[in-house]
C-alpha cells in the first residue's frame, strides 16, 4: 500500500495473534487497533468521525453556526462499559453470601498480602476495579489471577 500507518477495526481486530503478526511482519511504522475493534466499535468510530472529525463538513457549515461541539483531544477511553456503584456491588455480594467468604480489607498492603498468599496456595483471585471496557472481550479493570504453573487451574 506504500502507507506507513495501519488502523484496523471490525471483528477481525479482536484477533490478537493476527494483530501481532501484522504489526511485526508487514513493515508498517504505526499500527493502531482501537480498544473496541469489534462491530460496536465501528459504530463508535463512525459517530466520532461524523461529529468531530469531518473537516469537509466543518468547512461547509462553518458560516451556519458559531458554536461547535468540542473537539476530542485524545482517543476515547476504552473504559466505556458498565460502572457499578458501591451499593450495587454490595447488593450482589449479599445475594451470593451463602457461597462467599467476604472480608473487607481497606489497606492495599494487606490486600496484596492476602492475594499473594491465596495465589501461592493454589487459589484464584477475581479482581474488579472501575468501569469495564466496551466490547465482547472486555477484561479491562477485571482480571482472574492465578499461578499458571499450578496443574488443574486451566
Amino acid at each position: 500500500t506504500n502507507q506507513s500507518n495501519l488502523c484496523l477495526a471490525g471483528g477481525v481486530g479482536l484477533n490478537s495473534v493476527l494483530n501481532g503478526r501484522l504489526s511485526r511482519e508487514l513493515g508498517f511504522k504505526n499500527v493502531f487497533i482501537p480498544p473496541y475493534p469489534g462491530d460496536d466499535g465501528i459504530a463508535v468510530g463512525c459517530c466520532a468521525y461524523a461529529l468531530y472529525g469531518n473537516q469537509a463538513l466543518d468547512a461547509k457549515h462553518e458560516h451556519e453556526s458559531s458554536t461547535k461541539p468540542p473537539m476530542w483531544t485524545q482517543p476515547l477511553s476504552p473504559y466505556l462499559g458498565p460502572d457499578y456503584s458501591y451499593d450495587e456491588i454490595r447488593s450482589e455480594i449479599e445475594a451470593a453470601m451463602p457461597w462467599l467468604d467476604v472480608e473487607l480489607v481497606t489497606s492495599d498492603e494487606r490486600r496484596f498480602e492476602i492475594m499473594s498468599s491465596e495465589i501461592e496456595s493454589g487459589g484464584v483471585i477475581a479482581w474488579y476495579q472501575g468501569r469495564s471496557e466496551l466490547g465482547p472481550r472486555a477484561l479491562g479493570h477485571r482480571s482472574i489471577l492465578a499461578d499458571p504453573r499450578k496443574k488443574g487451574l486451566v
